[in-house]
């Protein structure tokens, strides 16, 4: 994580940079600035993930910084030593913001908040990237949970389970648990690739190796039952890829 000191106080750059050393050896701190003019220069040549920002600085205040910027896609973490600061700071949607001097307990939480942040943009980005690959021909799937956003090519996909309201997904790197139900996932995905053989799974064709009578085995040896009413449909799939 790259981030941006803009802070006017030596001492307060010192330690600061002391304690991220300490409690956050992978962030790194590409840049320091003293007023508005210099940081408003910085943030427009340099890409920071997070900035931490002094409200008061020795030509203005910081708030002038961000009324400049066309956009601000970065974190911001405030650094004040005055209280009532706090309420405006947040109306630039802050992360977090610590008053001086700085306690190193509330600088971690506020590192923690702002990356957990980041990585939401982040897989974000990584669905609209998606988007547009998958314009013409969808070859991979997102799947949001509570907590994360999963980016899986569907050639990674074994199957599909059904869970009562909910579905597993199950791919090379394990499972995930999904709010959607199967039927969801039927309509979705190509039907010339997967295909529901039984009332509770969905079946990536291309993973099938062998075929039985009552079940079929997929490349990751799970074994899973065929619906005595998809079976015919299901042998007829399976020619182009057993064949």
């Amino acid at each position: 994580m790259k981030v941006l000191i803009i802070e006017d106080e030596f001492p307060v750059r010192s330690a600061l940079k002391k304690m991220l050393q300490l409690i956050a050896p992978d962030i790194e701190v590409i840049a320091e600035a003293e007023t508005v003019k210099e940081s408003i220069s910085l943030l427009n040549s340099l890409s920071p993930d997070l900035v931490f920002m002094d409200i008061e600085l020795k030509d203005g205040i910081s708030f002038e910084i961000l009324k400049s910027l066309t956009k601000i896609n970065f974190q911001i973490i405030f650094i004040t030593a005055f209280n009532h600061y706090a309420i405006k700071a947040f109306k630039f949607s802050a992360v977090d913001y610590l008053l001086k001097p700085i306690d190193p307990q509330e600088l971690r939480e506020a590192i923690a908040k702002a990356k957990s942040q980041i990585e939401r943009e982040v897989a974000y980005q990584n669905s609209i990237i998606a988007l547009q690959q998958n314009i013409e021909q969808p070859e991979q799937l997102v799947i949001k949970t509570t907590e994360n956003r999963y980016i899986i090519p569907l050639e990674n996909i074994f199957r599909f389970e059904a869970d009562g309201a909910y579905t597993y997904v199950h791919y090379t790197d394990g499972h995930i648990l999904c709010s959607k139900n199967l039927k969801h996932y039927e309509n979705l995905l190509p039907k010339e690739t997967f295909y529901r053989c039984h009332q509770s799974h969905l079946v990536h064709l291309k993973q099938v190796v062998q075929y039985s009578k009552d079940s079929i085995l997929l490349t990751n040896n799970h074994s899973i039952p065929i619906s005595h009413r998809r079976k015919t449909e299901l042998k007829k799939r399976l020619k182009n890829y057993l064949s």
